[in-house]
């Protein structure tokens, strides 16, 4: 994934991978859409990506994941 050109794009990112339903395929697209967002370099961005993933494994099986993005969100929010 190459990076967003801003948070707009970000969040248009997370509004397409939310018709996505919940499953590995839509924590894949949550985790690429991270990526990108940690390449943009806006605590804004991540922290939307983050809560994004958090919101994605919370309905799928991998729920045992969840702590980890969200302790980073919490940590950049601080």
């Amino acid at each position: 994934m190459t990076a967003f050109a801003d948070l707009d794009a970000v969040q248009e990112a997370i509004w397409e991978n939310d018709d996505r339903p919940f499953g590995s395929a839509r924590a894949a697209g949550a985790e690429r859409i991270l990526a990108g967002a940690e390449e943009l370099g806006k605590p804004e961005g991540v922290i939307k990506a983050l809560l994004h993933l958090v919101e994605c494994y919370e309905y799928s099986a991998e729920a045992g994941r969840v702590l980890v993005p969200f302790a980073r969100a919490l940590k950049l929010w601080d």
